[in-house]
């Protein structure tokens, strides 16, 4: 929501032509602020394998606002932009996650999850898991488990499972970015504006 028509009631002349190029550098300047605290705060606490973090990282990214965007009374700007924002709001406000490509998502067990290592090692992808010997693939179809992953012991040993391959599973809501963002955002972009606008206004060709 914008007040801008209300803020601009009191200001005539060059002053005025500078707002465009003053609330299109706020915005974007409060964007990249927005996405450091992502980065460096919410993210940590939101995912716990560096893997989802990076991922998440890259696609928080910050497209910057454009004077041509501005309208009197409403502000046109995509200020994070990613095909891949889907997959932020599915951790911010819950919901069922499905495949992206084939018919199966990879659930490790606990187990197994200490093991993937920081990066999600690839030797650990299920394909290629499967492509060793003394790895299996059990099928017994039950809900949404289509089949387990498992490595077969030596004599005497159990088996041990390692990926349960589900159709689909349900994610909880955890990133509370809105909230944070939200106290973010009016703390910061007060500040950002005044300073803006006062160099637009020092820079201006009059």
């Amino acid at each position: 929501k914008s007040n801008i028509k209300q803020f601009t009631k009191g200001i005539r002349g060059w002053q005025k032509k500078q707002l465009p190029f003053a609330v299109a550098q706020t915005l974007t300047k409060t964007a990249f602020t927005l996405r450091k605290v992502a980065v460096d705060k919410i993210f940590p606490q939101a995912f716990k394998s560096a893997n989802a973090r990076n991922f998440a990282t890259g696609i928080l990214r910050v497209k910057p606002a454009s004077k041509r965007h501005y309208e009197s009374g409403r502000i046109f700007s995509s200020l994070f932009d990613s095909k891949e924002l889907n997959y932020l709001m599915l951790h911010e406000e819950g919901g069922m996650k499905r495949p992206r490509e084939g018919h199966t998502i990879a659930v490790p067990t606990r187990k197994t999850k200490g093991k993937l290592g920081k990066r999600r090692n690839k030797a650990w992808r299920p394909r290629q898991l499967l492509s060793k010997e003394n790895y299996v693939k059990i099928e017994k179809p039950k809900g949404k488990l289509k089949y387990t992953i498992v490595r077969t012991a030596k004599a005497g040993k159990k088996n041990e499972r390692i990926y349960n391959m589900v159709t689909s599973a349900f994610i909880k809501p955890k990133l509370r970015f809105e909230r944070t963002a939200s106290k973010i955002v009016k703390k910061a972009m007060p500040k950002i504006f005044k300073r803006e606008f006062a160099n637009a206004l020092r820079t201006a060709k009059r």
